[in-house]
């Protein structure tokens, strides 16, 4: 038996879920979401989770802003908390350039309508007093950043979408698309289904997807890692006093980030941006676990996080996520029409997956169900890689965009 839908949306992870939610909430109930395994099992488990407002695209700024007001809410809405650390963000300047970065996205900030103050080190060490500020030139700090799993965002979303009139069908991989007549038919593990359109977000899985409808993604995975620590008795007694959790903390040019993980503390870095992986498909039989860690690569980043911060240099390390993150050659993510196939559209090469989950989900809803986007989404169309980028290409520019883009505007 063929099922029929208006909408199918592919794959379980918060960019695809917030297709799906963001569809329902425009008045569409027939949307299935097919996910291979379960709900946020891929590149949305294992993310650090950072929900961050700093860009200088004003674009983005308008997604991630969109996005930190969505997690804000959506418990009200769904009744499932998805577990928003609502607890701000510090970048920190050691550098006179840095410096000036910070000052041209001020502007950038009160034109987008995201709150942001520049500091000094005496604010600073306010907000975190058991970091060392020597050589702090200034920072950026934006009070609406915070993290959150990524496994919780996802049921939050799957919540709403399913009280929207969504099904949303775990263990059912999709094997095929094609045309049928006027429509698409998607081939799953359950069986076919007849739709009018069809939303690619498949993550990891981005190449494994173009290759069904005759075509290649510049989305590849990049290698991430971070570490969680053993609880630090210090911040054993900041909770227990009841004071508020510290902002995350991010050095652009030491390429590291920091931040309070409960009675621990989470640190991670880009490596350099990390290694490409999966160049040409993911591999048959791969598990989305996290990967076996390569510590060995983080303590470059680790050693100088100790400098910044005191805490790390007795601090044990309880675990090491290594897992693929998608990233796209610009560091932009791929979004919108699927130029020359109708009705078939993009969510693909999110950088930042839980920031800009939200915001993509609203203006792909935004796209098919009302022709447009609602702010202008040309920084993500899919048409700026032409057929000479291809894998190869993508995979050395997003091992380069590491140094270029995202450790200087949004680690």
């Amino acid at each position: 038996m063929t099922d029929t839908a208006r909408a199918v949306v592919i794959g379980g992870g918060v960019a695809g879920l917030s297709v799906a939610y963001h569809l329902t909430r425009k008045g569409w109930r027939e949307v299935v979401l097919c996910e291979q395994a379960e709900l946020a099992t891929g590149a949305s488990a294992h993310a650090a989770g950072h929900v961050i407002l700093y860009t200088l695209n004003p674009t983005v700024a308008r997604l991630n802003l969109y996005g930190a007001d969505l997690y804000a809410r959506l418990k009200a809405e769904t009744g499932f908390d998805p577990g928003f650390h609502r607890c701000g963000n510090l970048r920190l300047a050691t550098h006179p350039d840095r410096l000036d970065e910070f000052r041209r996205y001020i502007g950038i900030a009160a034109v987008t309508g995201v709150e942001a103050h520049l500091l000094d080190p005496g604010e600073v060490s306010a907000l975190w007093p058991m970091m060392r500020t020597e050589g702090i030139l200034g920072a950026v700090y934006n009070p609406g950043d915070g993290h959150m799993a990524g496994s919780d965002l996802a049921q939050a979303l799957a919540a709403g979408a399913r009280q929207g009139g969504a099904a949303i069908r775990r263990g059912c991989a999709v094997t095929g698309v094609s045309r049928q007549g006027g429509e698409w038919r998607i081939e799953t593990t359950r069986g076919p289904i007849l739709c009018e359109h069809v939303v690619s977000a498949t993550g990891n899985y981005a190449n494994r997807a173009a290759r069904m409808i005759g075509r290649s993604s510049c989305a590849v995975p990049v290698r991430h890692q971070y570490l969680v620590t053993e609880p630090i008795p210090e911040l054993v007694e900041r909770r227990r006093t009841g004071l508020p959790e510290m902002p995350v903390a991010r050095d652009p040019e030491g390429c590291f980030y920091f931040r309070q993980e409960g009675d621990a503390l989470l640190m991670g870095a880009y490596d350099g941006r990390g290694e490409a992986m999966f160049v040409d498909d993911v591999p048959a039989g791969y598990s989305s676990d996290p990967l076996p860690d390569q510590l060995d690569k983080l303590l470059p980043y680790l050693e100088r996080a100790m400098g910044r911060l005191p805490l790390l240099e007795t601090a044990g390390v309880r675990r090491v996520v290594n897992s693929p993150m998608p990233y796209s050659p610009d560091d932009l993510p791929i979004c919108g029409p699927g130029f020359g196939l109708r009705n078939f559209w993009l969510a693909e090469g999110n950088p930042f997956g839980i920031t800009l989950a939200g915001g993509i989900g609203w203006q792909m809803a935004e796209w098919i169900t009302e022709g447009a986007p609602t702010i202008d989404m040309g920084p993500c169309d899919s048409r700026r890689f032409g057929p000479w980028a291809g894998r190869g290409w993508a995979a050395r520019k997003v091992e380069e965009g590491g140094s270029l883009t995202i450790l200087a505007t949004a680690l």
